[in-house]
């Protein structure tokens, strides 16, 4: 991204549930990914693809996802760039 410097790209994934799934049902998701992310096959695969594993967990995940909504709504206001 060497035209916009300020700006950093990375990618990765994120489980989300529908708005109003039960907490007990949050967590229970929650805590298979964890116990995924414990895994030597998966973390491995996960780094075969390039990846570092981590968990964030539901609050953390919300405010990193709301963080890079405002981040790339910026870039795309500064860039002018629209849907045609």
């Amino acid at each position: 991204m060497a035209a916009l410097p300020a700006y950093r790209s990375s990618a990765g994934y994120g489980v989300l549930a529908p708005k109003g799934t039960p907490a007990e049902i949050r967590s229970r998701l929650e805590r298979a990914i964890a116990d995924c992310l414990t895994d030597h096959a998966v973390v491995k695969r996960l780094h075969e693809e390039g990846a570092e594993p981590s968990r964030l967990g539901g609050t953390r995940f919300g405010g990193f996802m709301a963080e890079e909504r405002t981040r790339w709504a910026r870039l795309v206001r500064e860039a002018g760039i629209s849907v045609e």
